[in-house]
């Protein structure tokens, strides 16, 4: 049984190369040769179309096939986009990685930094995504390179809800560029409007929460806060109706029961007041980007970057 498999395998083998080898032998022993040109344009196509997985795998064909094509370096970070737009950042972030370690004099260096950054903040990596930034600052010549860094930073800070050391970030930008990146209208909004943001407080929240329900109508979840008064309410008072007849058995199992009622009607009320906090910053944080944050659009064929500006009134 073995050997007739082989055999077929091997017969099948031996058809699939005919077939393969037909348009050669029509042509008259032509070559078929593969073009880096229509190579690249093909990754191209699938990238504008959206078949990031497919146009990664052409872009490293192109790599592969045309190392030394003035191309090879724009193909490399092109595999690490696939990635990032197809949401595979660790991929990304390697892809990336490995083009600024093959080209660290490239073209697409400094937007290699930028772009890691970012999918570590897709990835919720904020940690790695400032670190990222930070090295970019120091290695980076170029006084914009730097200045986009730090801007990036500012609102990375600021999406962390790290306020001081977001206008640390932004103070640090050079004078040529802090007007273009509107420092001051942001540092300013960063000072004054945030105190006025919308809070309360986990630590008054959980103190009224010892009055069952207290915490919850302080955070404004009143349904919440009239479940918790009556449930806790009805097994306080079961409980004492329980003890009251003498039937301690169930008095207890009816306290143990109350006890994790109560100290979960605590926990919750400090955790609405947390959650109040971080969704009224959201909105502020939403409010502002909308209305400072410059958009920017880095053309990789080129060093400089771009800026565009969007105002809303």
């Amino acid at each position: 049984m073995s050997a007739f498999i082989k055999h077929a395998a091997a017969a099948l083998a031996s058809l699939m190369l005919l077939l393969f080898n037909l348009p050669a032998a029509a042509s008259a022993g032509q070559v078929v040769q593969v073009d880096a040109r229509e190579q690249f344009g093909y990754a191209e196509s699938l990238y504008a179309g959206g078949d990031y997985l497919l146009a990664a795998g052409e872009y490293k064909r192109f790599e592969y096939l045309f190392p030394d094509h003035d191309s090879a370096e724009t193909a490399a970070f092109k595999v690490g986009m696939c990635y990032l737009k197809a949401g595979r950042y660790p991929d990304a972030i390697a892809s990336f990685k490995d083009c600024m370690r093959r080209y660290p004099e490239g073209r697409h260096y400094h937007a290699s930094h930028f772009k890691i950054s970012g999918a570590y903040v897709a990835s919720g990596q904020t940690g790695a995504a400032i670190a990222t930034l930070q090295n970019l600052v120091v290695v980076a010549e170029d006084v914009d390179v730097r200045d986009e860094a730090r801007y990036r930073m500012g609102w990375i800070y600021i999406g962390m809800a790290q306020w001081e050391k977001a206008q640390e970030a932004f103070a640090h930008i050079s004078a040529e560029n802090s007007g273009a990146y509107r420092c001051r209208e942001l540092s300013a909004r960063l000072a004054e409007e945030e105190k006025e943001i919308p809070r309360k407080s986990p630590k008054l929240a959980g103190s009224l929460a010892l009055l069952p329900g207290g915490g919850y109508l302080y955070c404004g979840r009143y349904q919440d806060a009239l479940a918790a008064f009556f449930v806790n309410g009805g097994l306080i008072w079961a409980a004492y109706e329980a003890f009251d007849n003498e039937l301690y058995a169930l008095g207890s199992v009816i306290t143990f029961v109350e006890i994790g009622f109560y100290a979960g009607s605590i926990y919750g009320s400090v955790a609405s007041a947390h959650k109040y906090n971080r969704r009224n910053e959201r909105r502020w944080i939403e409010r502002l980007r909308q209305q400072l944050k410059v958009k920017l659009a880095a053309r990789y064929e080129n060093r400089g970057v771009e800026l565009s500006f969007n105002y809303t009134f």
